[in-house]
């Protein structure tokens, strides 16, 4: 048993300390008296954070790198705050995301070292077998879909929409009309919910 502060050394100058604050937190103690590493009573972890209020807290004075995952070989990834309030995190290869149940962990989205993304898709291509271009892959069950809304309600979409569709759809949802613009917002052609088509007659 050991009351008051632990002090541990491998010279004269210098100590580290273990001790129990005056809340009943342990803590790990530099030798410029800051506390590296902190538990709380309700046993959060703080890193250089002496309340934290999550299992892990990592506190970092300003940007710079805060997590690095590494298999002592390959530099593997990051975590880094980043200048202006932001967070990046980032893979010496690919970055995958994934979601699943029971312990298991199913691949949905992968951002390849080339900046190429694939949604349900792991071998990330293009159609012309070509490199130079950035690679948009979505692979489902019934294909995929690309949709777009405003404020909540869909205005249209690209893709598939039914089981077994192979065909391409560009499409406006019910009400809407699909406009073609070129030369920045001069509208060439429009095609409206009615079926009707104008060419270079606006609406």
């Amino acid at each position: 048993e050991v009351r008051g502060q632990l002090a541990i050394s491998n010279s004269a100058s210098s100590y580290w300390y273990m001790d129990r604050n005056d809340s009943g937190y342990f803590q790990i103690i530099d030798d410029g008296d800051n506390p590296a590493l902190t538990i709380h009573t309700n046993r959060n972890i703080g890193i250089g954070e002496t309340n934290p209020g999550a299992k892990l807290t990592v506190n970092r004075s300003g940007v710079g790198e805060v997590i690095r995952f590494t298999d002592s070989v390959t530099d593997t990834g990051h975590l880094d705050i980043v200048s202006g309030g932001g967070v990046a995190l980032w893979a010496g290869g690919f970055l995958s995301f994934g979601a699943g149940g029971g312990g298991s962990f199913t691949e949905r989205m992968r951002i390849t070292s080339g900046g190429d993304f694939g949604f349900n898709e792991t071998t990330i291509t293009n159609p012309y077998s070509q490199t130079n271009f950035t690679d948009l892959n979505i692979d489902g069950t019934w294909g995929g879909v690309i949709s777009f809304k405003l404020g909540g309600t869909e205005k249209g979409w690209i893709g598939q929409r039914s089981s077994g569709n192979a065909d391409m759809v560009l499409g406006a949802s019910s009400g809407q009309d699909l406009l073609f613009y070129t030369d920045g917002t001069n509208e060439r052609m429009r095609i409206t919910s009615g079926g009707n088509v104008n060419i270079g007659t606006g609406s």
